[in-house]
C-alpha cells in the first residue's frame, strides 16, 4: 500500500507540474508543428555589423543624428534595407542609391560573421525531435545559402530561404507553410525585432521574440513573450511535443503593427537573462519625424 500511495503521489505531482508548465512557460509552444527562424540577429551574429554600416550611411546621406539613425534602423529591422529606407526617409530621392550601397556591403559582412554559439545545437535538437525548420531572411538568398553551407547549418534546416525580388520575408513564410502542409497557427516564428513580430502576424504565424543578454532588446515595452537563447527555445518546443496535457488551439498574440508605428517605440535596451513577456510602456514620440 505504501508503494502504491507513493506511486499515486508521484503521478499527481508529475501531472500538476505538467499542468503548471502548460498554463505558464510552455503555453506559447503547445501544438507547434514547425518552426521558422529569422536569420540575421537570431541565427547569425550579423546585426551589429549591419547596424554600423546602416547608421554610417543614414547619418552621411540623410542628415540624421547617430542616435536617431540607430533607433530608426533597429525599429524597421526585419525588412530589406530598401523597404526600411522608404519608412526612414519618407521616399528620399537618393534612397535607392543608398540601399544599393548597403547591399553591396552585405556580402563582405556576411562572409566575416558566424552563427551564434547556441544556433547549431538548437537546430540539431529540433531536427532530432522531427520538427521542420525554415531559416528565412531579408538578406539575399544566395548569401544565406553560402553562409549555412560554410557553418554546417544546411543539413539541419528543412528549408533555407532569403530575399529576392518580389520574395519578401512574409512571402517566404506563406510559401513554406503551404509546402509543409501545416496550418499557419501551428507554426512558430522566432525573430529578434518588432518588425519580425508584425510579419509573423501578417502571415498568421505565432511569434516568440529572442532577446539575448548583452544585445539590444527590441521587445522592451511590447508585451511580447521572449526567450533569451535558442537553446531554451528548442527545449521548450521539444518538451511541448511530449506533454500529456491536452489543450485547445493557441494562436499568436502579437498585435498588428506597421514599420511607421514601430518608429514611435522606445529605443533599444539591454535585456537581463530572464524569460517573460515584455511589460507595455508608453511610447516616446519621434522628434525627428512626423508621420
Amino acid at each position: 500500500m505504501i508503494v502504491i500511495g507513493a506511486l499515486c503521489s508521484w503521478i499527481v505531482s508529475v501531472r500538476l507540474r505538467a499542468s503548471w508548465w502548460v498554463e505558464g512557460p510552455g503555453a506559447d509552444y503547445l501544438g507547434v508543428r514547425a518552426i521558422v527562424f529569422d536569420f540575421d540577429g537570431t541565427v547569425a551574429d550579423t546585426m551589429g555589423a549591419f547596424t554600423d554600416v546602416a547608421v554610417s550611411l543614414l547619418t552621411a546621406e540623410f542628415d540624421l543624428t547617430r542616435d536617431g539613425a540607430t533607433r530608426r534602423y533597429l525599429a524597421t529591422a526585419g525588412d530589406d534595407f530598401a523597404t526600411q529606407l522608404e519608412v526612414i526617409t519618407a521616399g528620399h530621392l537618393r534612397a535607392d542609391e543608398v540601399a544599393a550601397r548597403f547591399e553591396s556591403e552585405k556580402e563582405t559582412i556576411v562572409e566575416g560573421c558566424r552563427p551564434f554559439t547556441d544556433a547549431r545545437p538548437a537546430l540539431a535538437h529540433l531536427r532530432r525531435a522531427g520538427v521542420p525548420i525554415l531559416l528565412c531572411s531579408s538578406t539575399r538568398a544566395e548569401l544565406i545559402h553560402r553562409f549555412c553551407g560554410r557553418h554546417g547549418l544546411s543539413e539541419l534546416a528543412t528549408t533555407i530561404d532569403g530575399w529576392r525580388p518580389d520574395h519578401l520575408k512574409v512571402d517566404q513564410l506563406a510559401e513554406w507553410v503551404v509546402l509543409m502542409g501545416v496550418a499557419p497557427s501551428d507554426v512558430l516564428f522566432v525573430g529578434d525585432s518588432l518588425r519580425d513580430a508584425a510579419i509573423a502576424k501578417e502571415a498568421g504565424l505565432r511569434f516568440v521574440g529572442l532577446a539575448r543578454p548583452g544585445h539590444p532588446d527590441g521587445f522592451a515595452g511590447s508585451g511580447i513573450a521572449v526567450v533569451t537563447s535558442l537553446a531554451v527555445l528548442a527545449r521548450q518546443v521539444v518538451r511541448a511535443r511530449h506533454q500529456p496535457v491536452s489543450v485547445g488551439d493557441r494562436r499568436g498574440r502579437v498585435a498588428r503593427s506597421t514599420p511607421s508605428e514601430l518608429l514611435l517605440a522606445t529605443g533599444p535596451n539591454e535585456v537581463a537573462d530572464v524569460v517573460h513577456p515584455r511589460k507595455v510602456r508608453k511610447a516616446v514620440v519621434d522628434t525627428h519625424r512626423r508621420d
